[in-house]
C-alpha cells in the first residue's frame, strides 16, 4: 500500500502545473431587428491600454457580453446574430464567435470568451464585432459592415 501511495504522490508531483489565468475587462455588443430595420450595436470596450498583471506565460481570457432583440413577429425569416472576438498577440490571431439564430419575438443575452495562451507580457489588441446575417449570409447591418470596437490590453 505504501508503494502505491508513493507512486501516486510521484505522479502528482510530476503533473504539470496549471497555467495561470487572468480575465480582463471584456467588451459588449448588441443587435436589434425590427420588421424594417437592423441595428448592429451599440458596442462597448474598456479604454485602450489598461494594465493587467502578467500571468507568467499563462492565459489571458477576453470575455464579451452579447444581447439581441428581435421584435419581428414569431415565425419570421431566420436571422443570425453573430458576435466575434478577435484578439491579436505576438502576431497571432485568437478568434471566437457566438451565433444566435432568431425567428422573431426573441430577446436574450449571453456571454462567451476567447483565451489567449502563453502570454509572457506585452500588448494584446482586441476587436469586438457584431453583425446580423440573412440565410444567404448577406450582412444586414447598416452599410453592410459589422459594428466593431477595438481596444488594447497591456500585460506587464
Amino acid at each position: 500500500m505504501a508503494a502505491v501511495m508513493g507512486a501516486v504522490a510521484m505522479l502528482v508531483a510530476l503533473a504539470p502545473a496549471a497555467a495561470a489565468l487572468i480575465t480582463v475587462d471584456g467588451g459588449s455588443g448588441q443587435t436589434s431587428i425590427t420588421s424594417s430595420t437592423v441595428a448592429c450595436g451599440p458596442m462597448g470596450a474598456p479604454s485602450p491600454g489598461e494594465d493587467y498583471p502578467r500571468p507568467g506565460d499563462g492565459i489571458v481570457r477576453v470575455p464579451m457580453d452579447v444581447g439581441w432583440h428581435d421584435s419581428r413577429s414569431g415565425g419570421s425569416a431566420a436571422r443570425t446574430n453573430q458576435y466575434k472576438i478577435d484578439a491579436v498577440y505576438g502576431g497571432q490571431h485568437y478568434i471566437n464567435t457566438y451565433d444566435h439564430v432568431s425567428y422573431g419575438n426573441d430577446n436574450g443575452q449571453d456571454g462567451f470568451h476567447v483565451d489567449v495562451p502563453n502570454v509572457a507580457g506585452g500588448t494584446i489588441s482586441v476587436t469586438f464585432s457584431t453583425a446580423v446575417y440573412n440565410p444567404s449570409w448577406n450582412n444586414l447591418c447598416p452599410l453592410g459592415n459589422p459594428a466593431t470596437i477595438s481596444t488594447t490590453y497591456d500585460i506587464a
